[in-house]
């Protein structure tokens, strides 16, 4: 339940009836076109519940590294493969063909909004390919060189970890 502060409270209680009851539906029609209550809701998988996927924690993931580091004409981050992803418009987020079905999808998968259907990666596509399978986990650190020793040779053991990522071969 909303609650009103003391200022508000008491203006509105100055209103009469009729202009009250008008500013209400006045707040209920902004709303509702603020927030897209005058569309028809359609669902972001087309074929709900049976294409819905298995692991929505792991499309979750998927939609948060895609939102952040996928860019255009760049392998997907997540398969490695080349030519598979789309920018949709108006968003501007950069889609994998193999890694997200877009027959499936009836928005953007990253942000669900609305897109331009007339994307490439909104047409049916064959069976989705999975990608090479991912690679042990590795310490990432900060400030330490792929061989592992700091400029001054000072060790890679006394550098502070910072994030543990998935790294896919390629």
């Amino acid at each position: 339940m909303a609650t009103l502060t003391q200022r508000l409270r008491a203006r509105l209680q100055t209103l009469d009836l009729p202009v009250l009851n008008a500013t209400r539906e006045h707040i209920w029609r902004t709303l509702a076109a603020q927030l897209g209550g005058n569309r028809q809701h359609t669902p972001l998988f087309r074929r709900f519940p049976k294409m819905v996927p298995h692991s929505t924690a792991a499309l979750w993931i998927d939609r948060v590294l895609t939102h952040f580091m996928q860019a255009p004409d760049q392998p997907c981050l997540h398969c490695g493969q080349r030519g598979t992803t789309h920018v949709l418009k108006p968003c501007l987020h950069v889609v994998c063909d193999a890694c997200f079905d877009g027959a499936n999808y009836s928005a953007c998968p990253i942000c669900h909004r609305h897109a331009d259907r007339d994307s490439p990666f909104f047409l049916p596509s064959p069976a989705l390919t999975q990608g090479a399978a991912p690679a042990p986990l590795k310490l990432l650190e900060r400030g330490v060189p792929a061989d592992g020793v700091r400029p001054g040779g000072q060790p890679a053991a006394l550098a502070r970890p910072v994030h543990v990522w998935r790294i896919r071969v390629q």
